[in-house]
């Protein structure tokens, strides 16, 4: 499968072993939902197998010399949804305001985000503010591009601290 055909499916697969710190590998095959059910059809192994020869051949070939260590889980994703989140003063920010699949761990930088905004709306004043502040939460929730860039920010920290030594904690 091509790089191109790989993007066009929507399939990922990821060692998720960043430090030799850690005695096993962890490997995530991800496919998008609209694919789940053809996939993984009552038979989660058999998906995995699928995904990761799809989108890591190489890593799929090496799995009959791995051992599995836990179980594998197969999840189809969460539906989001919008709540109305402001009105004569009130106001929800994060996810108390909206829900997205929480696979993309971004709760509480969507909290802080509308947080800060809330504060400036709530300087500006008046209901409208709040409105506007809702309408702005919306459009950001809706475009996955700010937390794709946040994420690969947070990835060169993440493996900044695995690579740390662990800190001695005196008794």
């Amino acid at each position: 499968m091509s790089e191109e055909q790989r993007r066009e499916a929507g399939c990922r697969a990821r060692d998720l072993r960043e430090s030799s710190r850690f005695q096993g590998t962890s490997l995530f095959a991800a496919t998008p939902a609209r694919r789940f059910a053809e996939v993984f059809r009552g038979d989660v192994s058999k998906g995995y197998h699928r995904v990761l020869a799809e989108v890591a051949p190489g890593r799929a070939a090496r799995l009959p010399e791995a051992m599995l260590t836990g179980s594998l889980h197969g999840c189809p994703g969460q539906v989001g949804f919008f709540r109305t989140s402001a009105g004569p003063g009130w106001a929800l920010v994060g996810d108390a305001g909206y829900f997205k699949d929480p696979i993309t761990a971004h709760g509480i930088t969507d909290a802080l985000i509308d947080a800060e905004d809330l504060v400036a709306a709530v300087t500006r004043g008046g209901d409208e503010a709040l409105v506007e502040c809702e309408r702005t939460r919306n459009a950001r929730a809706e475009d996955p591009a700010p937390h794709r860039e946040l994420s690969d920010e947070m990835s060169l920290e993440v493996k900044a601290l695995l690579a740390a030594r662990p800190m001695e904690i005196p008794a």
